[in-house]
């Protein structure tokens, strides 16, 4: 064999690479190789870094030539490369990134990457992989571990990448199940979507009127920790318009530092609190006073909270005394400490209703 390529090199250059490019993907294919073994056999040969983009399947992975594991693809590059759609059923594509010009063996070593890399996802992803419930069962922590590491297989999660969870809660109604967004790795739980990401995938693109919590890295089999942290972070999050002050719209469970023991002693004594329940009668009787409550909490003056409400202090100034006579206590020092946990608080029991 290794003559025969000798003699077709001399005679047809492009024939003899072509054909030693049809070997080399054979014998990974006959090896049972994965798709990174395609991938970097195809950097090798090309000289250029090579990627795969399968939703489906949450695969997302670019290697150079030297073998090296990049970041994930920004998609909107990927078409200036030259790429090869997988089969319609997979829904994805591989690519070689180089830029103008392709090499005479850019086609060929697209078409054995793309034939070998179906090969390789026939043999170790299944048409459920995108099923929900394999999601359900890797979040929920009365699950057992070798359930939980099949659901991690049969999602094609890398099982020794850094992993989060990201609890996403939709702007629209909880009765429209068309306007359900379908990510790859995610279901529904109750009125909230969770998301797995790891490094090689894309974050969720979520619209502007979305509430997010992203939990803490973990590994793919404990994963419910995560989901609990996310959930967690959702929960001190709120619908602040864009530009207004308020309670942020996305947290991570890393920025929550002790108040995630506060909602993990909450969860265990939900007992009716009056500075709670006081905060909830100001905001019935009079709307929009939580805002300017959580100004006053997160600053040391009337002038710096009516800064960020664009309002005079004085104007501001005024209305602490009827504020503080709902509540009962004082705008002091002690005070603010006191209404920034008694809003904390307030959050935690308007967000009750999530998982």
């Amino acid at each position: 064999m290794h003559e025969l390529l000798g003699r077709l090199r001399d005679l047809d250059p492009s024939t003899a690479d072509a054909v030693s490019v049809i070997r080399y993907f054979d014998h990974l294919v006959e090896g049972r190789a994965g798709v990174n073994a395609f991938l970097r056999a195809a950097a090798a040969l090309s000289g250029a870094t090579a990627g795969i983009d399968v939703p489906a399947f949450c695969i997302n992975v670019r290697i150079s030539p030297e073998g090296r594991l990049l970041n994930p693809a920004d998609p909107g590059a990927i078409a200036d490369w030259g790429t090869s759609a997988l089969a319609e059923g997979l829904g994805g594509w591989v690519w070689l990134e180089r830029s103008g010009q392709q090499a005479p063996s850019d086609a060929m070593i697209l078409e054995r990457l793309s034939t070998s890399i179906q090969v390789a996802l026939a043999r170790t992803r299944h048409p459920q992989s995108r099923d929900p419930a394999r999601v359900d069962v890797l979040l929920d922590s009365k699950s057992s571990l070798p359930d939980r590491r099949e659901a991690a297989q049969r999602l094609g999660l890398d099982m020794l990448a850094p992993t989060r969870v990201v609890a996403i809660l939709p702007a629209y109604r909880d009765d429209d199940p068309a306007a359900v967004p379908m990510w790859p790795c995610s279901t529904r739980i109750g009125r909230v979507i969770a998301v797995v990401v790891q490094p090689k995938h894309n974050l969720p693109e979520i619209g502007p009127d979305v509430r997010t919590g992203t939990g803490a890295v973990h590994a793919v089999d404990k994963l419910h920790l995560s989901w609990r942290g996310a959930v967690t972070a959702l929960r001190f999050t709120a619908d602040t318009p864009d530009g207004a002050f308020g309670p942020p719209r996305h947290l991570t469970f890393d920025d929550l530092g002790v108040l995630w023991r506060l909602a993990d002693s909450w969860d265990h004594d939900a007992t009716p609190d009056p500075d709670v329940n006081a905060l909830q009668g100001l905001e019935e009787e009079t709307p929009g006073s939580l805002v300017v409550l959580e100004a006053l909490a997160a600053t040391d003056s009337y002038r710096q909270a009516a800064a960020l409400l664009y309002r005079h202090h004085s104007s501001l100034q005024a209305r602490v005394p009827r504020f503080e006579e709902a509540l009962g206590f004082k705008f002091d020092a002690p005070g603010r400490s006191r209404l920034a946990a008694a809003l904390a608080l307030y959050r935690l029991q308007a967000s009750s209703s999530l998982p």
